[in-house]
């Protein structure tokens, strides 16, 4: 595949960017909701279907409850994202008005990983 010109790179970026910036809204719901609603590892499966539904793209199951799926043309170069879905057992004592109360925690940012790879994602179809 020939690298596109500079130009066509530039042009890429801000179309990317702009999308991006579209997406911003729809992350930070998406971030609350998972954040709201942390499964421990070995039980994320409803956090995968929220995925699932969040990018309109049907999956594959790998691992148990993990997730894989493509963008774009089969066979073609590229790019994987990847983000963990599991919480943590502890409490949450943050008081933010989204704050789990079901014993377990995304205190280690795998919400904010998760909304902002559907935004990414989300973007990137927007660029077809």
């Amino acid at each position: 595949m020939p690298a596109l010109p500079l130009a066509d790179l530039a042009a890429l970026r801000e179309a990317w960017l702009t999308n991006l910036t579209a997406e911003l809204p729809a992350a930070r719901n998406l971030r609350e909701r998972i954040h709201a609603d942390p499964h421990l590892s070995g039980d994320e499966e409803a956090t995968a279907l929220l995925l699932e539904d969040a990018l309109d793209l049907r999956m594959e199951r790998i691992a148990q409850t993990g997730r894989i799926g493509r963008i774009g043309p089969a066979g073609g170069p590229s790019v994987m994202l990847r983000a963990e879905m599991d919480a943590l057992p502890v409490e949450e004592a943050t008081g933010a008005p989204y704050a789990s109360t079901n014993g377990a925690m995304h205190a280690c940012g795998h919400d904010v990983h998760m909304a902002a790879l559907v935004a990414c994602v989300r973007a990137a179809r927007g660029l077809d």
